[in-house]
């Protein structure tokens, strides 16, 4: 049998090698959807921010009428209209 014996330095290269190469193969997977695939998305995508719009305005018109019934609880703060005393003449 014959054995080599690697330096470090060509141990490194070897092990930097096997893992970029690891690396390239993953990065060569290509995901191709087709166009029913694409449809549902967009459909999903179109019906989640209906809802959301929807889910959104009727968030917005319960704060309104809480807010509106709060107000309407609060005691009015009392009026005061300016006057002016005027000394009694006589």
């Amino acid at each position: 049998m014959f054995t080599r014996i690697l330096t470090p330095s060509a141990t490194a290269a070897a092990l930097l090698l096997g893992a970029f190469s690891h690396q390239a193969a993953a990065d060569e997977e290509i995901v191709v959807y087709g166009t029913e695939i694409v449809a549902q998305i967009e459909a999903r995508e179109a019906m989640f921010r209906s809802e959301m719009d929807e889910y959104i305005r009727s968030l917005n018109e319960r704060i309104k009428a809480t807010l509106q019934e709060s107000v309407k609880e609060q005691a009015a703060p009392k009026l005061e209209l300016a006057s002016v005393e005027e000394p009694v003449r006589g």
